[in-house]
């Protein structure tokens, strides 16, 4: 062949790869050097490539995790799980699953703190009857504060704690009062409530 026939050398850049190749390589979980060898590129490439489309990854085939595992993982972190709990329930490290988490691009999962529910003491449980039976007979915030031996502005928050309407003051229940009837009905009401 002379010269003039011979098809002219390619200069520049070398054709472009196969990402598609790749992407469906990666897909069915084959690693960045596995990829590279199949397609006779360089590693460094399929890296950048993978890199490129933010993909994590894939494991060694002796380190990859079984749909069974990938589920497990997945459903406790979807219960909403931390890594730590997660971790525990699995019998693994929480830093394998921190690792599968970011791999995935998935957000941390915070515990919550828990509600804190008051707890009454036997105290307070008893003021808390005397504050009902005084208002079950229609005393006022003012008549209520004196009996109990607290605050008008106390006897106003329990009563907006409870929603419970104020009570005007009756001419006949101030008698009751400063009788002592009042007293004694509140008394035995509590005492009847323990």
């Amino acid at each position: 062949m002379s010269a003039s026939t011979r098809p002219a050398a390619r200069k520049g850049r070398p054709p472009l790869h196969d990402h598609g190749e790749w992407h469906r390589l990666y897909l069915l979980g084959l690693t960045d050097g596995e990829i590279a060898k199949r397609t006779g590129a360089d590693r460094t490439s399929v890296v950048r490539y993978r890199k490129g489309q933010n993909l994590a990854a894939n494991a060694p085939r002796g380190h990859r995790l079984s749909r069974g595992q990938l589920a497990a993982r997945m459903k406790l972190y979807q219960q909403g799980l931390t890594d730590s709990e997660i971790a525990q329930r699995l019998r693994i490290t929480a830093g394998k699953i921190r690792d599968w988490r970011r791999s995935r691009g998935l957000k941390v999962n915070r515990r919550k703190p828990a509600p804190r529910h008051r707890t009454l003491s036997t105290a307070q449980s008893e003021a808390n009857g005397a504050f009902m039976a005084l208002y079950a007979l229609k005393l006022c915030d003012e008549q209520i504060a004196a009996e109990l031996g607290i605050s008008t502005n106390a006897v106003l928050k329990r009563r907006e704690r409870r929603n419970l309407p104020a009570h005007t003051r009756p001419p006949f229940i101030t008698s009751a009062i400063v009788d002592g009837t009042a007293s004694s009905t509140a008394a035995s009401a509590t005492e009847g409530s323990s």
